[in-house]
């Protein structure tokens, strides 16, 4: 029951009466498509890059606090 539709405070005859822009010609689409591509590429990047970050800290807090030796 929540979303943005609700938060947003739109009503149904409002968000009805709107159109959605659609590229015009198979140039533009694809540029669209090259766009998105892009920036999938970039988020997956950018996870990967965190990933590293987050195995690095965790590599990081071992050195700081070793394990003790079960002596």
């Amino acid at each position: 029951t929540k979303g943005a539709k609700n938060t947003i405070q739109v009503s149904n005859s409002k968000f009805l009466s709107n159109s959605i822009p659609m590229p015009a010609g198979e140039e533009e689409q694809r540029q669209v498509a090259e766009s998105l591509a892009s920036a999938d590429a970039c988020i997956a990047a950018a996870s990967a890059a965190l990933e590293a970050l987050r195995a690095h800290k965790t590599g990081l807090m071992q050195q700081l606090f070793p394990p003790r030796d079960a002596d």
